[in-house]
């Protein structure tokens, strides 16, 4: 008669686990961690996007204090910086609201002029385009 094996005694009752399945959640791991690199690429490109819009109107208002331009070329500067692509998409859902109307004809005002802007009132025009540009979306 054989010797008994360790298996058959009442001692021993554990059963090694089976191998996990490889591929079963393969492509949902997949798919989510290209979906968190993609939101978080996104994420990035946008917060830059914002410091260099505050950057570049920081920049500009510098240049106003220093003398090295004056009020009618920083307030056409603005102009066109806030029709830039990129900035005009983050300022879109202030279009039809009558405070950002309202800024826009003074800024207007400011770069058509015939006479020269007090430093001060293109020092606000300046601290206001960084608050719009600063402004959370608005709920829709």
């Amino acid at each position: 008669m054989p010797p008994p094996a360790l298996t058959d005694s009442a001692w021993v009752d554990i059963l090694p686990p089976e191998a996990p399945s490889q591929a079963a959640g393969a492509p949902l791991l997949w798919s989510l961690t290209v979906f968190l690199l993609l939101a978080g690429l996104t994420g990035i490109l946008w917060y830059r996007h914002q410091k260099q819009a505050q950057t570049r109107l920081r920049h500009v208002l510098r240049e106003l204090r220093s003398g090295n331009k004056d009020s009618k070329a920083v307030c056409a500067e603005i102009m066109q910086y806030l029709r830039d692509k990129r900035v005009a998409r983050h300022l879109k859902h202030w279009f039809h609201d009558p405070a950002w109307q309202q800024y826009l004809s003074r800024l207007e005002a400011c770069r058509y002029s015939a006479e020269t802007i007090p430093e001060h009132k293109v020092q606000d025009l300046v601290q206001e385009a960084l608050t719009w540009l600063n402004r959370k979306r608005p709920p829709a």
